[in-house]
């Protein structure tokens, strides 16, 4: 908390309008770089107790707001004042993407540029808030309170990988598909975010949202040639690693049982049903700061026995978000690795309190592992079921069904 003057926990406190990261990994075909981002804002919603960080915290609303962009002389870019005036590819985005590498030359490192692009969203957060039945605009005023916007709590955009072409005819983006540009668990291609800064609209509906009337006047708030600062005189992360793309264990399979019972929907797809769960090894229920629940192990053995065996889940991949050297590893390595994977998952849970508390919040680690394996796994699965370990779908009786399928 700002109120606590904790600026050296978290940058996004320091500066509001960096994106709070949990998850960042490149497309298997290695276009784009995907980026899984928290609402910090969500954290501490009780305006009577954290007044101070929900104004500092405004920028996080606005990260989720696209804005149209262009280029104008330079290198620099430039608000547009509509859709249509904005760059092809900067009709709804939020931050400058810029790659680069670097190279050792003698005891000197340098650093070479490989192109900037402009973020895209894998949806608009604005739009969905617009088309959810009952809801309020993304910022609401300190005086309404805690609006409960719970789908507002994570996000997702990516940052294209630019064209290109390495020394020996590869495009960077197979470059980074093939898994060459990590050596020896190094990565040697790097991210900067540079985001576009504006204040936070308070309009519900939005702006570019099509066949959406806005109130929001772009001229007014920006003027119609506002240039943005230059891209090494703004405020930025700088140099997140561009990892593997995610891979996806193939099923050993025996071909008599399985070829003749899958459905033929599932086509090119690796799986066709998988499952994502957050655990710990121990935790807290909300509300609770004293008792400690260290049941996890036991109970998630049972959970993956279960969906694995029973319940017909071709995979499931377990985010692991215990918070010390007491891992779920050794529950986890029973099985085997082509039907469930960890992941760990260091990112605490920012509010822990229970709902309708004054001060609610978000299990923010748990929301951005759920959009995490969604991101990840999901391209090469037909169905994804999110679920709790202590959570088990029932087959329903019929001497068809054998699976949840």
């Amino acid at each position: 908390s700002i109120e606590k003057n904790n600026f050296g926990f978290c940058p996004v406190d320091a500066d509001p309008f960096l994106p709070w990261l949990h998850d960042v990994f490149p497309s298997g075909d290695g276009s784009f770089i995907e980026l899984v981002i928290s609402n910090k804002r969500r954290c501490n919603t009780d305006p009577n107790k954290f007044v101070s960080d929900l104004i500092n915290l405004e920028p996080q609303i606005a990260l989720m707001q696209p804005v149209p962009v262009k280029r104008g002389g330079s290198g620099r870019y430039v608000l547009a004042t509509s859709i249509d005036d904005a760059d092809k590819d900067g009709r709804q985005t939020r931050f400058i993407c810029r790659f680069h590498s670097s190279i050792l030359e003698g005891t000197t490192l340098r650093n070479i540029e490989l192109g900037e692009t402009l973020s895209t969203y894998s949806y608009n957060p604005e739009h969905a808030n617009y088309l959810k039945r009952g809801s309020k605009p993304i910022l609401t005023s300190l005086e309404q309170g805690h609006d409960e916007q719970i789908w507002n709590a994570v996000w997702n955009a990516r940052c294209p990988v630019p064209q290109f072409v390495e020394g020996d005819g590869l495009t960077l983006q197979a470059f980074i598909a093939s898994g060459k540009t990590v050596l020896h668990g190094v990565p040697s291609v790097y991210l900067d975010l540079v985001p576009v800064r504006t204040p936070a609209r308070r309009t519900k509906e939005g702006f570019g949202i099509p066949g959406v009337k806005s109130t929001f006047d772009p001229d007014l708030v920006w003027g119609d040639d506002h240039y943005l600062p230059p891209v090494q005189a703004s405020g930025r992360l700088v140099n997140i690693p561009v990892c593997l793309p995610p891979t996806v264990e193939r099923p050993v399979i025996d071909v008599g049982d399985f070829e003749l019972t899958r459905p033929s929907e599932r086509k090119d797809k690796t799986h066709f049903l998988v499952g994502c769960v957050w655990a710990a090894h121990s935790f807290s229920t909300r509300g609770q700061t004293t008792i400690s629940d260290q049941s996890t192990s036991s109970r998630l053995l049972e959970f993956l026995t279960y969906h694995t065996s029973i319940a017909g889940f071709d995979h499931v991949y377990v985010y692991d978000n215990s918070l010390s050297n007491r891992t779920l590893q050794h529950v986890t390595d029973l099985f085997p690795r082509d039907v469930v994977t960890r992941i760990p998952w260091p990112h605490r849970v920012c509010n822990n309190n229970r709902p309708m508390h004054s001060n609610p919040g978000e299990r923010s680690s748990q929301y951005a592992a759920e959009s995490s394996c969604r991101a990840r796994y999901g391209p090469n699965t037909l169905w994804m079921a999110s679920l709790d370990v202590g959570e088990f779908p029932v087959i329903a009786q019929h001497p068809a069904n054998k699976s949840v399928e």
